[in-house]
């Protein structure tokens, strides 16, 4: 769901009489393309290295042999943290607790594994 209608959720249940937000986890509407974000980001980075060291072979980079990633998209929403502003509520009838959402970025994290032939 959208941050606004989150927040809408927070503000509405703060209404009825909530002061703690807990366990909330952010994630990301399609999973799929943050993968294919940091694996074609992976297999770039590869590639700048291993064209790197056949430079410092003499030799140069060859045609990509073989890719694979082994990254689960499982993976990118561990240790995603929400913060959140808390308040107590008096019974004195003192002015309603507002409590904030704080969306974190989501950041997704590919390892992938490439042979590239040399010439």
């Amino acid at each position: 769901m959208p941050v606004s209608r989150a927040q809408a959720i927070v503000d509405l249940s703060v209404n009825s009489g909530a002061n703690e937000v807990d366990d909330v986890e952010w994630n990301v509407a399609d999973p799929l393309v943050l993968q294919a974000k940091a694996s074609g980001a992976a297999l770039s980075k590869a590639r700048t290295i291993a064209d790197q060291m056949a430079k410092g072979l003499g030799t140069k980079l060859g045609e990509l042999v073989y890719a694979s990633n082994r990254a689960p998209v499982a993976k990118f929403f561990r240790a995603v943290a929400l913060n959140t502003e808390s308040a107590e509520v008096s019974a004195r009838g003192e002015a309603k607790p507002q409590l904030t959402l704080f969306p974190q970025k989501v950041k997704g994290a590919a390892t992938v594994y490439v042979v590239f032939a040399i010439e």
